[in-house]
């Protein structure tokens, strides 16, 4: 699932697996792939800054990933569905559920 790289327990609650958890930074070479998905997240950018300001720009970006970017998720990390915390009208997914909060949209779908 693509959800918020912020929500550093969500794969534990939804017991579903994470495209990736900023808190969980690997300690070996898998750091690369860490900062691949997590840019990839970040709707594609590469970070200007480091720790807490980059959690600002994906806070920012994440919400935000256009169907384009979702598709590419999709296909790279056989994401199934994107959890966001912006209503997303403009996005051609359905919208599995909602609670003011969170927007869950299916990517199985288009």
């Amino acid at each position: 699932c693509a959800a918020p790289p912020w929500e550093h327990g969500f794969w534990l609650l939804a017991k579903r697996a994470q495209v990736v958890s900023f808190k969980y930074a690997p300690p070996n070479s898998a750091i690369r792939e860490w900062m691949s998905r997590l840019e990839v997240l970040n709707n594609g950018l590469p970070f200007k800054k480091n720790g807490n300001e980059a959690l600002k720009e994906l806070k920012e970006n994440y919400p935000y990933l256009d169907h384009r970017q979702l598709i590419k998720i999709r296909s790279m990390y056989s994401a199934d569905c994107y959890l966001t915390t912006v209503e997303r009208p403009d996005l051609r997914f359905p919208l599995l559920y909602a609670n003011g909060s969170y927007y869950l949209y299916d990517l199985r779908e288009q």
